[in-house]
């Protein structure tokens, strides 16, 4: 019995290690947007959205970080 569950903790663990080993081709960069919306600086206006929403409500950080491993890992072909 403890023979198994040592086989099915490593299997775990090793599908973990797995999924955290996939390749990413989302190429992010800073300064993507630099020169394709006039003049404004896109990184900038968000950054600056974002900490404002921060101080009214501290629940946009993990809702972001939420709603971006949705986006992302959903369409992972």
């Amino acid at each position: 019995m403890a023979n198994s569950k040592a086989v099915a903790f490593v299997a775990a663990i090793m599908f973990i290690i797995l999924n955290l080993t996939g390749h990413c081709y989302g190429d992010l960069q800073f300064g993507f947007y630099n020169g394709k919306c006039q003049s404004s600086d896109v990184e900038d206006i968000v950054r600056r959205t974002v900490v404002a929403k921060f101080f009214s409500d501290k629940t946009i950080a993990p809702a972001l970080i939420r709603m971006q491993f949705h986006d992302c890992f959903v369409n992972v072909s």
